[in-house]
């Protein structure tokens, strides 16, 4: 989940819809869980371990990253693999 948040949040960030931290994610718990093939308590507590690293918050179809290296880590997430241009 870490490693889909970094590649949406980056994706955005080259497409210029980043405002701040923030990027509009609008998808809800569910429709991710079906994406990542997860159950939705699966989904919800996973998030939560998420918010207590303090890197991100996803809620109301809103993913604001707060520490963009420490999610990349969580996630294992290296942009390399991506034919965009790097917009950090």
């Amino acid at each position: 989940m870490a490693h889909l948040f970094c590649e949406l949040f980056y994706r955005a960030q080259v497409a210029g819809i980043v405002l701040g931290d923030s990027a509009a994610l609008p998808f809800t718990q569910a429709q991710l869980g079906e994406a990542l093939g997860m159950a939705l308590v699966t989904v919800n507590r996973l998030l939560q371990a998420l918010r207590r690293t303090d890197s991100m918050d996803f809620r109301a179809g809103t993913l604001r990253v707060v520490h963009w290296e420490r999610l990349c880590e969580i996630g294992e997430f290296d942009p390399d693999y991506l034919s965009v241009p790097n917009p950090f």
